[in-house]
């Protein structure tokens, strides 16, 4: 079923005062948006955690290292602190797209993609609630970094 974000009225509002324009149709039922707002808050509560935990992690990792002078066990604990540090690199990454994500859903721009403005499927959206891109759009930028490697 297709149906607009929300009240048009309150989508045109909340888009001029974005700079944005109104919402254009989208696959969203009325409790969709709903059930993918539940879902992203619950990813960046899982998000927070796992970075928090590798937090953590590396400053147990760090004070280890720092007492214990033997070169073989600091080269491990070197590469554990290196491997966390990508995990928070990514962790971080994602987390700002699920902000994104929770920020056009206030918005009223979530579920359009934000390089054609055409809407995102609603199964793209339930495999990757944080999606900004359609399926289409997001393939041509994977052609593009398979081409650029």
């Amino acid at each position: 079923m297709t149906s607009k974000l929300s009240d048009s009225s309150a989508s045109a509002s909340r888009a001029s005062r974005s700079g944005r324009k109104a919402a254009v149709e989208t696959e969203l039922a009325p409790g969709d948006l709903e059930e993918l707002r539940e879902r992203l808050i619950e990813k960046r509560r899982e998000l927070l955690g796992h970075i928090t935990d590798i937090s953590s992690a590396v400053s147990r990792s760090m004070e280890g290292s720092r007492d214990n002078s033997e070169l073989p066990e600091q080269a491990i604990d070197t590469e554990h602190i290196e491997l966390n540090a990508g995990l928070y690199s990514s962790q971080r990454a994602e987390l700002r797209e699920v902000e994104e994500a929770l920020a056009r859903i206030e918005d009223g721009t979530y579920g359009i993609c934000l390089a054609t403005g055409k809407p995102i499927s609603i199964s793209r959206l339930r495999a990757r609630p944080w999606a900004k891109y359609c399926i289409d759009y997001a393939r041509q930028l994977e052609r593009r970094r398979g081409a650029a490697h």
